[in-house]
């Protein structure tokens, strides 16, 4: 099952009720992961040869648009943005 993605305030995020401070990645099972930085950049452009759909917002609407959707999805989502 996807997680819910509770709340965010600048240097945080909140995910099923368990804060983290630092920068995360849901994976496509639903696991939560610290972001490796290098990630981002490179991932972009994978996705893209993979003919991924990629939807880049600030984190606030990135949220909202991550508990609405159904299906299977992958997040990497920014505390300081």
């Amino acid at each position: 099952m996807k997680p819910v993605i509770n709340k965010t305030e600048f240097g945080s995020i909140t995910v099923d009720e368990e804060r983290y401070d630092h920068d995360i990645m849901i994976t496509l099972d639903g696991k939560v992961k610290k972001r490796k930085k290098k990630l981002s950049n490179e991932a972009s452009e994978f996705l893209k040869n993979k003919h991924c759909k990629i939807l880049l917002r600030p984190t606030p609407e990135a949220i909202q648009e991550w508990n609405k959707t159904e299906g299977n999805w992958i997040g990497l989502f920014h505390i300081t943005c």
